[in-house]
C-alpha cells in the first residue's frame, strides 16, 4: 500500500486520490492544515485497529472529548520529568544490551566473521524496557537472549489487527474475514490481551516506590473523568507494541543507514566519544544535546518511519483548505510519512540518500552530496 501510494505521488504530485473519498498529501503545508488547524478535524472511524475488549485506545479514539480526557490522564506518564525519573531503568537495559552483545562477540571471536541480528537484539531491549516501565515486570528477553512467548503473540496479534484494519475499507468483509481467519492468529491476539490484563492487575495490586508509567496513570486517574478498567487494559496492551517495536525499528533503521555510510559512522562515533569520557557519563539529557546524533535519528525516522501513514482525518465542515486545495465535506485526509520530500524544504537537492548533515544548522544545500557527511 505504501509503495503504491508513493508511486502515484511520484507520478501525479503532492496530492492524490487513494479512494473514492480519500486523499493523500505530501506537501509541507499539509501537516499544518490537517492536524494543527482549529477546530480540529475529527478522526475517521474507517480502518481503525479495534481492541479486543472494544474500548478505544487514545490514538484511535474518534470522539474529541474522550480523547482529551484520556490524554489528561496519560500525558504525565510521558513527560520530560517522567523520563528523568525512569532514567535508571533505561540505563540498566542499555548496559545489559552492551554486556550481552559483548558476550556474544566474545563467544564467536575465533570465527572469521561475526553476524548479529541487531533488529532482534533491539527488540529484546525495547520489550524489556516497556514491560518494566508499564508493569514493573520485564520480559527477561535480554537475560535469556531469546524472545518471550508474549512477544511472538504480540506480532501475531498485530497481523490480525492490520488485516482487520485493511478489510474495514470493504464492508461487509470484516465479518467474512473473522469467520475464515485462522484460529491461531485470533488466539494469539486474544492471548496478548489476556496477558496484558493479568500483568496490569498484578501491577495495580503492587505497592512500589519506584515510578513507572502505571504510577502516573493510576495517580492521575481520579474523579468523574477517570479511565475505566477496560480503557486502562486496552491502552496498556497498545503501549506494549507502540513503545517497543517502533523504537526497535528506528534503532535498526539508524544502525543500518549509518553502517552503510562509513563517513556518517565515523562522524557520529567521534561526536559521542568526544562528549563522554566513560559510559557512566551518558544520560538522556546529555545525549539529547548532541546535534549530529539527533540528526542521525531524525534522518532515520524521515527515511524509514515506524508508522508509514498518519491517522486519517475527516473533513466535517465546508471551507477546509489543505495545501491550497478546497476539500469537500466527507473526504478523508492523510499523510504518508514514507515519502521523504515531506520533511524537506524545496531547496533540498537530495531527498532519498541518508544524509544527517542536512538536518543540522550548518547544512548548505548547494554542497555536493559526497562532501555533506564527510
Amino acid at each position: 500500500m505504501v509503495d503504491w501510494v508513493m508511486g502515484i505521488h511520484a507520478k501525479y504530485g503532492p496530492v492524490v486520490r487513494t479512494g473514492p473519498d480519500e486523499l493523500s498529501f505530501i506537501g509541507p503545508r499539509a501537516w499544518q492544515d490537517i492536524y494543527i488547524t482549529r477546530p480540529q478535524l475529527p478522526k475517521t472511524n474507517k480502518g481503525r485497529i479495534q481492541s479486543i475488549n472494544g474500548a478505544p485506545v487514545i490514538v484511535t479514539q474518534t470522539i474529541t472529548e474522550e480523547h482529551s480526557r484520556q490524554r489528561r490522564i496519560l500525558s504525565p506518564a510521558f513527560s520530560e520529568r517522567a523520563v528523568r525519573e525512569q532514567e535508571d531503568i533505561l540505563k540498566h537495559y542499555t548496559d545489559l544490551l552492551i554486556t550481552k552483545l559483548t558476550e556474544h562477540v566474545g563467544q564467536t571471536e575465533k570465527k572469521s566473521s561475526i553476524t548479529l541480528d541487531m533488529n532482534r537484539w533491539y527488540n529484546y531491549t525495547t520489550f524489556d524496557i516497556v514491560g518494566d516501565l508499564i508493569f514493573n515486570d520485564p520480559f527477561h528477553s535480554l537475560e535469556n537472549s531469546a524472545d518471550h512467548p508474549w512477544v511472538a503473540a504480540v506480532f501475531d496479534g498485530t497481523k490480525f489487527g492490520m488485516l482487520m484494519t485493511a478489510f474495514d475499507y470493504f464492508p461487509p468483509m470484516p465479518s467474512v474475514v473473522k469467520c475464515v481467519m485462522p484460529q491461531s492468529i485470533r488466539k494469539a491476539a486474544a492471548k496478548h490481551f489476556q496477558w496484558s490484563q493479568e500483568k496490569i492487575t498484578r501491577r495495580m495490586q503492587m505497592q512500589t516506590k519506584r515510578p513507572d508509567l502505571m504510577t502516573y496513570i493510576l495517580g492521575n486517574n481520579q474523579g468523574e473523568e477517570k479511565m475505566s478498567r477496560d480503557e486502562i487494559d486496552s491502552n496498556g496492551a497498545f503501549f506494549i507494541l507502540a513503545g517497543s517495536e517502533t523504537s526497535a525499528l528506528t534503532c535498526s533503521s539508524a544502525t543500518f543507514f549509518f553502517l552503510k555510510k562509513p563517513a556518517v559512522y565515523e562522524k557520529l562515533r567521534k561526536e559521542i566519544r568526544d562528549a563522554f569520557e566513560c559510559a557512566d557519563d551518558i544520560t538522556s539529557q546529555a545525549a539529547n544535546k548532541l546535534p549530529y546524533l539527533r540528526a542521525v535519528i531524525w534522518e532515520a525516522l524521515r527515511l524509514h518511519p515506524p508508522a508509514a501513514v498518519s491517522s486519517p482525518r475527516l473533513v466535517d465542515r465546508p471551507g477546509v483548505v489543505v495545501d491550497g486545495h478546497d476539500i469537500p465535506v466527507g473526504v478523508s485526509l492523510s499523510i504518508y510519512f514514507e515519502y521523504p520530500p515531506l520533511s524537506l524544504p524545496p531547496s533540498a537537492c537530495y531527498c532519498f540518500p541518508f544524509c544527517p548533515y542536512r538536518l543540522t544548522l550548518s547544512y548548505n544545500p548547494q554542497e555536493p552530496e559526497e562532501v555533506q557527511d564527510s
